[in-house]
């Protein structure tokens, strides 16, 4: 187990935004995982703001943990691989399936935690069984198991997730990706966010924002995209106060215009 002190949101959350961990746990074992799983757990730090100030949540990362293989029953990822891992070890073995994530900076476990999906194509389409600590103890449960739906995956602390893979020759999953890749950098912001702030309602929350004139509007260094209403970035020097409360503006601005309310997609870490 490695422990860090006093760490910074912006060495942990893609926000680069907020305020100061002040104890980090970093598991090296999925026992140690375990040992820590009353923590908050923390991945690729997408869809997290980090309060400013100290956060003396326990909190654990679980980064190191990120070996991927490929065995008969499918590839196998720890919690802490990011997506990016897991595309190029299936390149290797002429396998493909993940490009729509390509760009996305998501691990393994926060990516079954949340059903990550884009291009009309979800995580869930793509995984077999999942190891998941649920109440004292670890366990294999079957994907058709899972209430899967948008935005939503398994619960409890994900520890291991196996997928099954279309046989893809490499320069076709490469190609994907950089077509999805492109489409990504075209209708999204560069600049440090959290992802999507708001799920889908009617209508995709990002039109809702943006028919309320609120694309360029900013507080202190949190700005709504104007390339997409849905992302609130860190245009420079922005907080965590200032990314809260210019995604509080956003929902109450929809909900006063057009009786919607959003349901957020990030969570806050105190």
């Amino acid at each position: 187990m490695i422990i860090l002190e006093n760490v910074p949101a912006k060495d942990l959350s893609t926000y680069k935004g907020g305020g100061v961990i002040r104890r980090l746990y970093l598991p090296e074992t999925e026992s140690e995982l375990l040992d820590e799983a009353d923590g908050y757990i923390l991945g690729g730090g997408s869809n997290v703001i980090i309060a400013d100030g100290v956060s003396t949540t326990r909190t654990v990362c679980t980064k190191l943990l990120n070996n991927v293989w490929l065995c008969d029953d499918g590839v196998h990822a720890q919690a802490g691989a990011k997506i990016s891992s897991v595309l190029h070890i299936c390149r290797e073995y002429g396998l493909g399936g993940l490009e729509f994530l390509s760009g996305v900076p998501a691990t393994v476990g926060g990516a079954v935690k949340m059903n990550a999906g884009a291009f009309l194509h979800e995580t869930k389409d793509y995984i077999s069984k999942i190891k998941v600590l649920n109440g004292d103890r670890a366990k294999w449960i079957k994907s058709s198991d899972v209430d899967w739906g948008y935005r939503k995956g398994v619960d409890g602390v994900i520890i291991e997730a196996v997928f099954t893979f279309e046989k893809t020759e490499e320069n076709l999953s490469r190609a994907r990706a950089r077509k999805y890749l492109s489409k990504r950098k075209s209708t999204q912001p560069s600049l440090p966010s959290v992802g999507s702030v708001f799920k889908k309602a009617d209508l995709p929350a990002g039109k809702y924002i943006d028919l309320c004139g609120l694309k360029g509007k900013r507080i202190g260094g949190a700005e709504i995209s104007e390339l997409h209403a849905n992302f609130i970035v860190n245009a420079g020097g922005g907080t965590a106060e200032n990314f809260i409360a210019l995604a509080d503006f956003a929902e109450n601005a929809v909900k006063e215009k057009f009786g919607i309310t959003l349901e957020r997609e990030f969570e806050v870490l105190e």
